[in-house]
């Protein structure tokens, strides 16, 4: 079993593609677990304004707005789940079943397996545009918003606007009244961020996957072709009058060998 060229680029584009995948699994998977274990949180104590001298400007904050995006993080993790799936079943066709001029199939691998990746890579396109709209038309927060039912009181949630998780983390971390919750906030700030620029590389690998496998498969066909054309002209050569009229020149290194060892029945 020969790991050309052709079948290493397949299988190393297929290992970066499985690695990516995971990673956004990981991250978005966070982001779910975030909000669900923050949303029921009854919030944290924010200073408002520069004036942290009177008490009005102290006001507790909930976790998390009223209005979050979940749908982007699970279409993330839907993509990010089946990227997963297609990479592993890629890889193990790549080790175990590839091409080597004795395996026969009753589908077309190079046509298949190219349009499977290539339903894939539209998948990743769609998951992709969703996140970078929702982050892009999301919300900010306002630290001089005041909801006239709700306000900042002890318990209230955040009313002005939708927001992606990214959004709300990342603005209450520049925000210099968050206090002591920076850290948790700046931790998911970032995994957010990641996440979201994987999916960038994630959307480009997922392109170039049907391609390589195009490219990596139609090598592997030509290969075996020229094999046996190759393979067939030796056989008609061996079935003619050619051994007897090669010379010695020629025969050099073959004395003693039976012809019939190279003339089967092609």
């Amino acid at each position: 079993m020969a790991f050309t060229i052709p079948r290493v680029s397949f299988m190393v584009v297929l290992f970066s593609f499985l690695v990516l995948s995971i990673a956004i699994l990981a991250l978005k998977t966070s982001t779910l677990n975030f909000i669900s274990a923050n949303y029921e949180t009854g919030g944290f104590e924010i200073s408002l304004t520069p004036t942290p001298q009177d008490p009005r400007d102290h006001r507790t904050l909930g976790f998390l707005p009223l209005y979050l995006y979940r749908a982007p993080a699970k279409l993330a993790i839907a993509v990010g789940a089946l990227s997963m799936l297609t990479s592993l079943a890629g890889l193990a066709f790549t080790i175990f079943f590839w091409p080597d001029g004795k395996r026969t199939y009753k589908f077309a691998p190079r046509k298949d397996l190219s349009v499977v990746y290539l339903f894939n890579a539209l998948l990743v396109l769609i998951a992709f545009i969703y996140l970078f709209a929702t982050h892009a038309k999301s919300a900010h927060f306002n630290a001089l918003y005041n909801d006239p039912q709700s306000g900042f009181g002890p318990g209230s949630v955040y009313t002005g606007g939708k927001f992606d998780l990214e959004t709300w983390v990342c603005d209450l971390t520049a925000f210099r009244g968050i206090g002591n919750q920076f850290n948790l906030y700046s931790i998911q700030c970032n995994n957010e961020a990641a996440g979201r620029w994987m999916f960038l590389s994630l959307l480009l690998l997922a392109f170039a996957t049907p391609g390589v496998a195009f490219w990596a498969l139609g090598k592997e066909v030509d290969s075996i072709r020229q094999g046996e054309e190759s393979l067939r002209k030796r056989r008609a050569f061996w079935h003619s009058d050619g051994w007897e009229e090669m010379g010695d020149s020629r025969t050099h290194g073959l004395e003693g060998l039976p012809r019939e060892r190279f003339v089967g029945a092609s």
